[in-house]
């Protein structure tokens, strides 16, 4: 199964998202890919208070719609980075996104365009005020393209799922990832930027020994994408927040130019024994 990669420009403009995913789909369609990546919020932009005027919610499903389609005419699948705003079968269609709880979400569809389930973000962050956290596992089954009897189990993370959970005590998605007996985590990040030196590299440090260190610790090897540009949206001519790319058990196979759009595939294989047996006692525990 292969998957693309985008780190592309995540901006509050959802014209310009639509555009900037297109052209990703596209790069997918021609690099023979089965399942195209984007960052954290790319379709919406990273603005939670946008998603509650009910004109901009209506104008963004109607984008969604737009690259589903356009998607699925080209036999691409989506995990697709969004904001979004939970549908309440209790109340009338056209109520929904006056009264639904807004998500920060991957939306996950299969190559056929069929809407497979969707992961919330489950650490949020201060940018994430008003959103509400996800509580589901993260799991999703991907039906393979040529295959769709066969599915792989991915567990989807939103930025800091991956890297902020267990310093506030609570378990390591990573660590559930690996009890779930997943195949393949898919990270969407969309981080800060204007941190300032020396605390840019610090972050830098800690996002990349994260990456290496669940994908080590858990035997699952992880695809990651970051927004290319600042988490406001604003044009940004420096390195991503963190890495995109792949990340094996032992190594980094992928790894994308930390500026700028970037677009990369993976072929993933299902059933790959990483050889990860041997772990550190003082890891055991």
């Amino acid at each position: 199964m292969r998957f693309a990669g985008a780190q592309i420009p995540v901006t509050n403009n959802l014209e310009n998202n639509t555009k900037t995913i297109i052209n990703s789909i596209n790069w997918a369609e021609e690099n023979k890919c089965d399942y195209l990546v984007t960052p954290e919020c790319s379709l919406s932009g990273y603005d939670v208070n946008g998603v509650n005027i009910d004109t901009s919610i209506k104008a963004l499903s109607k984008a969604l719609d737009t690259i589903r389609k356009y998607a699925s005419d080209r036999h691409i699948g989506l995990i697709l980075g969004t904001l979004w705003v939970d549908e309440d079968p209790t109340t009338p269609a056209e109520s929904w996104w006056s009264v639904g709880d807004v998500r920060n979400q991957q939306r996950y569809y299969d190559p056929e365009g069929n809407f497979l389930g969707v992961v919330n973000k489950r650490y949020i962050v201060s940018y994430d005020y008003g959103v509400k956290k996800g509580e589901n596992p993260g799991v999703i089954n991907l039906p393979m393209k040529n295959n769709p009897t066969n599915h792989i189990k991915v567990t989807g993370m939103i930025c800091n799922d991956l890297w902020g959970g267990y310093w506030k005590g609570r378990p390591n998605l990573g660590q559930v990832a690996q009890e779930q007996k997943t195949d393949l985590i898919i990270h969407s990040s969309n981080g800060a930027k204007d941190k300032g030196e020396p605390i840019r590299k610090i972050l830098d440090k800690f996002h990349t020994g994260c990456l290496a260190f669940l994908s080590y610790r858990s035997n699952i090897p992880i695809l990651t994408v970051d927004n290319s540009i600042h988490l406001d949206g604003q044009d940004y001519d420096g390195e991503t927040a963190s890495p995109s790319g792949v990340f094996h058990p032992l190594e980094q196979i992928v790894e994308a130019p930390r500026k700028g759009t970037q677009h990369f595939y993976y072929d993933f294989h299902p059933n790959t024994d990483y050889n990860v047996s041997v772990v550190p006692e003082e890891l055991a525990s």
